[in-house]
């Protein structure tokens, strides 16, 4: 059985979708077009205090918005997951300096 967040790299490579990933869920953004994925229209029975709870985290108005922000948020959760558990031992200070510097505008 796979992890929440091997479900979520399975999830993400159907959906072709390319984000930039914040410390804050809320501060999700694409980075390319979201893909091919459909809008599809359901019925689910929410319990209204958790997603008032989501909705203030998030800064969320419309119930869709904050069950597409908690999605989100989830999704984000596991690719930081992911990067917890990759080994970077080659990523040193001296290396980090070089990567910084290299981005920086003339």
């Amino acid at each position: 059985m796979g992890t929440v967040a091997d479900d979520a790299d399975r999830a993400v490579s159907r959906l072709h979708i390319y984000r930039c990933v914040s410390a804050r869920p809320a501060e999700v953004y694409s980075l390319g077009k979201m893909s091919e994925t459909k809008t599809r229209r359901t019925n689910i029975n929410l319990d209204t205090a958790l997603v008032d709870a989501a909705a203030a985290v998030l800064g969320t108005a419309r119930t869709t918005d904050t069950v597409h922000g908690a999605l989100r948020a989830v999704i984000d959760r596991a690719a930081r997951e992911r990067l917890v558990r990759r080994d970077l031992a080659e990523l040193t200070p001296g290396v980090l300096e070089q990567l910084r510097s290299s981005r920086q505008l003339a």
